[in-house]
């Protein structure tokens, strides 16, 4: 089928189009013409940054950020809620459990991802739609200020519980650590306890040494004494160095206790290398070596039990010294004991002193947090007191005509179009429906006969010829006829 055929065919109904068409306008201008039933009224509503920021709580942490884009979505929920429209018809005077049912939700509206939102209320008055758009945004504001008030002292509460507790754990774990810091073998750590005893284990050790060496000393100076005895009691009177003030060999001795004094006592503080203790051991051996040519020289004997006055006292004190070198070794190794089998005991109280001390750290460090948390909520809670997150830019405001006559005049636009185009799809309709023959050719597939003369299209082809003035033709005639028939 040509486009000229299907022209055609639309020209034959066309009035059947103009029809639908003047159809869908009149049901527009009849819907226009109609007393309204609703009124919308917009109000302005400005977000502040601040009401993104809320109070999120992580066990016992809590942190104030951002909400992300999930935000927004919540905010335009509670807008059109239930609680928001109904407390703003109770304030508005509109009472009733049948007509707060009836009444439609603020909606909302975010243009241009600003921070303005357009709040839209609906009444079946002008005046009743700006009520319920106005005093349901008070209600948005007061109701979502209240509502991040409410949970930043739920979670203020839940702090200061847990701060309770953190400072509980802080006092207890204190006391402990005081409890072991003021009792056992020495006040203070057990740490610093088990160093001291090991400092003190080396000590004793070095004085043991020193002990040890008096005590050769006084043992080596005894033996010496003895022999002395024995040699000077073998003299004649007149010969015995011990019976004069002060003999050759009795200076010698006297210089020879000086320096193993001297010796012993840089022992207590220094190694046996070390160059005062080499340079003393080196004078002892020579005064040794002058000390038993002395006594060579001296001859002369005398009875076996002899012994000088000077002489015996010297053994006296060598005896003396001895004793108390032996009484000095046997405390301190007792005392080297003591602090051997302290040690293990020190250091179990160590390792639970670490394991409170690390508790305790742990605990004033959670105590610490939840202050520094809670002076944020504070600080948090003051401001909300102060400032609104939510505030109403502009009142709301009945929809003005010029607004009103574009979307009429896009319904009536849209009606008349849409009218005349089911006008025309309702023409091939009735055109495809029609079961009737137009032409020769569909005469034939109708009756399956061959039809020997023309029949113009009634539809198309009459009317062209009828406009040009020109007849039918009629057709060619066929091979056979003119001739006779047998």
């Amino acid at each position: 089928m040509q486009f000229l055929e299907y022209y055609q065919i639309v020209r034959e109904r066309v009035w059947l189009a103009l029809l639908t068409m003047a159809l869908g306008a009149g049901i527009v201008i009849a819907i226009q013409l109609l007393p309204e039933g609703t009124f919308e009224a917009t109000g302005s509503l400005y977000v502040s940054p601040n009401a993104q920021q809320e109070a999120q709580q992580s066990g016992n942490d809590v942190g104030i950020g951002g909400l992300g884009e999930e935000f927004w979505a919540t905010l335009g929920d509670i807008i059109s809620s239930r609680y928001v429209i109904e407390q703003a018809a109770r304030e508005t005077g509109i009472v009733g459990p049948d007509v707060l049912s009836r009444l439609t939700p603020l909606s909302s509206d975010r243009p241009k991802r600003s921070r303005i939102l357009l709040v839209t209320g609906t009444g079946s008055s002008a005046d009743q739609a700006k009520q319920l758009a106005d005093h349901g945004m008070d209600v948005v504001v007061k109701y979502w200020n209240d509502r991040r008030l409410a949970r930043l002292r739920l979670i203020k509460a839940d702090m200061l519980k847990g701060q309770d507790d953190a400072r509980a754990k802080v006092d207890a774990y204190t006391r402990e650590l005081a409890r072991y810091e003021t009792t056992g073998p020495r006040a203070g750590k057990p740490t610093d306890t088990i160093l001291w005893a090991q400092q003190e284990i080396n000590s004793i050790d070095g004085q043991l040494a020193a002990a040890k060496t008096e005590e050769g000393m006084a043992q080596d100076r005894i033996t010496s004494l003895s022999v002395r005895a024995r040699e000077e009691a073998m003299l004649p009177p007149s010969e015995r160095s011990f019976m004069t003030p002060q003999g050759p060999v009795g200076s010698l001795e006297s210089q020879l206790m000086t320096l193993q004094s001297e010796k012993a006592a840089l022992l207590a503080r220094r190694t046996p290398e070390h160059p005062d203790v080499v340079r003393v051991q080196k004078q002892i051996v020579v005064l040794e070596a002058e000390l038993a040519t002395e006594r060579k020289k001296s001859s002369g004997s005398q009875g076996a039990g002899y012994m000088a006055p000077a002489l015996h006292e010297q053994m006296l004190t060598a005896e003396l010294s001895l004793r108390d070198s032996q009484r000095l070794a046997a405390a301190l190794q007792q005392r080297q004991t003591q602090l051997r089998s302290l040690i293990p005991v020190l250091q179990q109280q160590a390792t639970r002193y670490a394991d409170v001390l690390s508790h305790y750290t742990d605990a004033q460090n959670k105590a610490s947090l939840i202050d520094n948390r809670l002076q944020l909520l504070s600080a948090e809670e003051r401001r909300l007191k102060d400032a609104q997150d939510l505030t109403v830019v502009d009142k709301a405001q009945i929809q003005t005509s010029s607004k009103v006559k574009a979307k009429f005049l896009a319904k009536f636009i849209g009606a008349t179009i849409g009218g005349f185009v089911v006008g025309v799809i309702f023409i091939f309709f009735l055109h495809n429906m029609d079961m009737t023959f137009k032409d020769e050719l569909e005469a034939e597939q109708m009756i399956g006969a061959k039809v020997l003369t023309a029949i113009p299209r009634s539809d198309v082809v009459l009317r062209e010829e009828a406009s040009t003035g020109s007849g039918a033709s009629p057709p060619s005639p066929g091979p056979d006829e003119g001739k006779p028939r047998e």
